[in-house]
Parts: structure tokens; sequence; C-alpha cells
């Protein structure tokens, strides 16, 4: 569950990567994980599709190498519930709609609550407030902050 709440963060930093170019802030360690290896599991979708245009940003800021599995969005449910209930560490990273599965993953301990993420150990330009609320209290089950949702 560890690499999973690291991994939680590193995606985190996907998100806003974008954005991140005012938050390159000297103090913070973007480097701390280099020579790590996240693996994503990827709805093919307009949303992951946006999300992997900062891949190679992210890798040459961070220097974690993010792997990519992928998928259509059936096979890709399919394949994430296969490695989850088989507590396989093939992933790191999936995407979720806490709408759809959130009671079966949440009951399954699937989710990590991402808010202390949002807090510590970020970029110090690192906007959280500044994020949708309405797409960010999509992303919340069961109290948690699950994903970051759009």
């Amino acid at each position: 569950m560890r690499a999973r709440a690291f991994a939680a963060q590193l995606m985190l930093s996907v998100i806003v990567i974008g954005a991140a170019d005012s938050a390159r802030a000297a103090d913070f360690d973007w480097k701390k994980f280099q020579g790590k290896t996240v693996t994503f599991l990827a709805n093919n979708n307009p949303i992951s599709q946006a999300l992997l245009t900062h891949k190679a940003d992210f890798e040459k800021l961070t220097g974690i190498a993010l792997k990519v599995d992928g998928y259509q969005e059936q096979q890709m449910r399919q394949r994430l519930v296969t490695v989850m209930n088989a507590h396989s560490d093939e992933v790191d990273v999936f995407m979720t709609l806490p709408s759809r599965e959130g009671a079966q993953f949440a009951a399954a301990g699937w989710y990590a609550d991402l808010t202390p993420m949002t807090k510590n150990e970020v970029a110090p330009d690192y906007d959280y407030a500044g994020l949708s609320q309405a797409l960010l209290k999509a992303a919340i089950y069961d109290g948690k902050l699950t994903s970051r949702a759009g």
C-alpha cells in the first residue's frame, strides 16, 4: 500500500505538471524520486490523453519513468480488478470513477486518501484551491479524495 500512496502522490504531480512551470521553486526537490518507475493503468479516453501529453515533461522534471498501460474502458476495468484482486504490484496508479465503482473499490481497500498529498510534499506554488471544486467533490468517496477527476 505504501507504493500505491507514493504513486498516488506522483500522479498528483502528473496532473498538475502542465500548470507547474511557475512552481519550480528552488527549495522543492523535483528529483526526490529520480530513477523510480510508476506504472499508470489508463483508460484510453480524452482525460488520459490530456494527462499523457505531459508525460515527457513529467519524466524530465522528476527523473521518474512513467510506464503507461492503456486499454479501452471495459478492458481497463477488467484488468484493474484482476490486478487488484491478486494484490499485484503491477499497477501503481489507476483511473477511477468513484460514482461508478466507489463502493466496490472502497470496500476492497483500493482507495488511498489523497487529501494529505495535496498539502504535504508538493511544490510551494501548487494551488489545490484553484482546482474545480465540483470535480474535486465528484472525486470524493466515503470522505476520501480518491482522485482528481476531470
